[in-house]
């Protein structure tokens, strides 16, 4: 068969078609294995198994294994960050082992792909401390680099499938590359757009009547919708300090008023800094309000809600004319931790952190990851959960 049209359409449309399988098997996997011991144990398994049957096809295709560490990168990137960081670890071993026994990589030594394999989790990891992590084109060349990395590395066998009748193969990898991520990124898309829907759809009619924020019922069901997604999200959790004493010294109605305004300034200031489709507030009870950040880190969050302490501070919450509330909040930030935590569990942490704001002194904004163990377990035992 020739090499050309394996290299950049059977074997990307192969590759492509594994990474959605394992996006449709994965997905299930937290209902049937909550734990985490367990989720990594199977989808260690499941990972070999599709890793087996990906270098199999190659070897049989092409005589040679290419896109070996397209499945890792993808899981790391898109579906299980913490178990695809261990994969990527691993990754070499299972290559060797399966290469092996079907007598590849004779002209690669062992050192090298083990060499490979650091290499390419060390590239992963530099490209998710970077600002770069949160752009929809920055995983393309991400995958572009780690396969040139790996045809680097592996060029003494790869090398064997340049012939007078092609072009370099080494530029035909790299497309071969390039389509796969493209097609992914279109199904990923995709997915994202109806999960978008699904949440405008359940969000539509579900709003807090006195605040315009959305109530308890509609945050019960996107936690549903996006319990089995891989969704980045922040929650942030905020509670107005001493409102109590606004209700008693102005009235329940200026109260009222209070926290409409609070809502309105709240969702104008962050609607200045970011997209209107990153974040969503809900109205968890009383003054308490509940805020998921889509697509942002836990110290971006920060920094809204730093700005956004600052100018109420500033200015308060105008009531009418002659009637101006200085008003402050506490608050409390935590992440679903690379998609690994559920929702629930990343809510009680924030709650845990805004009860922690609350308890050292009010308005201030804690983040969760910064409270130690002892900490952490004491204001989770006190606090509201």
């Amino acid at each position: 068969m020739n090499a050309a049209l394996v290299i950049v359409l059977i074997l990307p449309v192969l590759v492509v078609s594994l990474v959605i399988t394992v996006d449709t098997v994965f997905r299930t996997l937290e209902q049937w294995f909550p734990k985490f011991e367990s989720q990594l144990g199977v989808i260690t398994f499941l990972y070999f198994v599709y890793l087996y049957i990906l270098i199999a096809l190659s070897t049989f295709l092409l005589g040679e294994i290419i896109f070996e560490y397209t499945l890792a990168l993808f899981i790391a990137h898109y579906f299980f960050k913490k178990i695809g960081k261990i994969l990527l670890v691993i990754t070499p071993f299972f290559i060797l082992l399966s290469a092996h026994t079907s007598g590849m990589l004779t002209n690669t030594s062992n050192w090298n792909i083990i060499l490979l394999g650091l290499l390419q989790l060390t590239l992963y990891l530099i490209y998710n401390e970077t600002p770069l992590v949160k752009k929809k084109w920055s995983f393309k060349l991400l995958f572009l680099l780690t396969t040139y990395v790996s045809i680097y590395f592996r060029w003494d066998d790869i090398k064997n499938l340049q012939n007078e009748r092609i072009l370099d193969v080494r530029l035909l990898i790299l497309l071969g590359a390039l389509i796969i991520v493209s097609v992914f990124n279109v199904y990923y898309n995709m997915r994202e757009k109806e999960i978008r829907h699904h949440r405008e759809v359940i969000l539509q009619s579900k709003k807090d009547l006195l605040t315009g924020s959305y109530n308890f019922t509609a945050l019960n069901e996107v936690i549903e919708l996006l319990k089995n997604e891989s969704v980045n999200v922040v929650v942030g959790m905020i509670d107005l300090d001493l409102f109590k004493s606004i209700n008693d010294k102005h009235g329940h109605l200026v109260g009222n008023i209070v926290l409409k305004e609070f809502i309105d300034v709240l969702r104008g200031q962050l609607s200045l800094k970011i997209d209107a489709t990153q974040f969503e507030i809900y109205r968890f009870g009383g003054e308490e309000f509940c805020l998921f950040f889509y697509d942002l880190s836990e110290k971006e969050v920060f920094t809204l809600l730093d700005d956004f302490s600052i100018r109420l501070k500033e200015q308060g919450v105008i009531v009418d004319e002659d009637v101006r509330i200085d008003l402050t909040f506490s608050a409390g930030i935590a992440s679903n931790d690379d998609y690994e935590k559920d929702l629930l569990t990343t809510i009680e942490r924030a709650d845990t952190a805004c009860y922690y704001s609350k308890e050292f002194g009010r308005n201030q904004i804690t983040l969760y990851e910064k409270l130690d163990n002892k900490t952490r377990k004491n204001q989770h035992l006190e606090g509201n959960f």
